[in-house]
C-alpha cells in the first residue's frame, strides 16, 4: 500500500516536469514576444491603436509598384496587394510568388519600442536615414524586422517580414529598396 501512494505522487509529478520541460529554448521570434509584451496575434485582438500617419492600407499597397517587387518575385505573380489592418495601424501584403511567399510591411506599436530594439535584435544594418533592426538569422527563408528613423513617430517603427526565395543570406537586406519606399510614402 505504501508504494502505491508514491507511485500514484510520483505519476502526476513526472507529468508536471515533462510539460515544463517541454517549454525549452526560447526562438527569436518568442524572443521579440517576451519583449513587446505580447504575441502578434494578442496585439492584433487588442484595442484599436490612433495611427501615427494619415496613409491608408491601400495607399501603403500603391507605395510600390509590381516593377518594385518584381526584384524579390520567383516567377509571374498573379495575386494582387493586399491591404492590412491591425488594431487601426495600416499596412499591405505583397505576394512574391503565386505559392509561397509575401512581403508584408505594417506600421507597428510593440509594448516598448526601447525594449524591442535592444533586447529581440540578431543585427542592425542602414536603411535611408533609418536603421533596419533584424530580428531573424541571416540564414533563414524568413526575414522579420523592425525600422526605425529619425522621423519614426514616438512608440512606432516599420515592422518588415519577407517570406520567399529571395537569396537566404541576404534576405532582409533584398527588401531594402521596397522598404526605402514605404518609408518615403509615410514621410519617415
Amino acid at each position: 500500500m505504501k508504494y502505491r501512494s508514491r507511485l500514484l505522487l510520483t505519476i502526476p509529478a513526472l507529468s508536471v516536469a515533462l510539460l515544463l520541460s517541454a517549454c525549452g529554448e526560447d526562438s527569436a521570434d518568442d524572443t521579440a514576444q517576451q519583449a513587446t509584451g505580447q504575441s502578434e496575434t494578442a496585439a492584433s485582438r487588442g484595442a484599436p491603436v490612433q495611427s501615427p500617419t494619415a496613409l491608408t492600407a491601400e495607399a501603403i499597397c500603391a507605395a510600390l509598384t509590381p516593377q518594385d517587387i518584381a526584384p524579390l518575385t520567383d516567377g509571374d505573380v498573379t495575386k494582387q496587394p493586399e491591404p492590412k489592418d491591425d488594431r487601426g495601424l495600416p499596412g499591405c501584403e505583397w505576394p512574391v510568388s503565386d505559392g509561397y511567399g509575401s512581403l508584408e510591411m505594417d506600421v507597428f506599436k510593440p509594448f516598448d519600442v526601447s525594449i524591442i530594439l535592444d533586447s529581440a535584435v540578431v543585427r542592425q544594418f542602414p536603411v535611408g536615414d533609418g536603421t533596419v533592426y533584424q530580428q531573424t538569422k541571416d540564414d533563414a527563408s524568413t526575414c522579420r524586422a523592425l525600422v526605425k528613423t529619425p522621423d519614426t513617430p514616438k512608440g512606432f517603427v516599420l515592422r518588415v517580414r519577407l517570406d520567399g526565395q529571395a537569396d537566404a543570406s541576404k534576405l532582409c537586406e533584398s527588401a531594402i529598396p521596397q522598404t526605402e519606399k514605404v518609408l518615403k510614402a509615410l514621410g519617415w
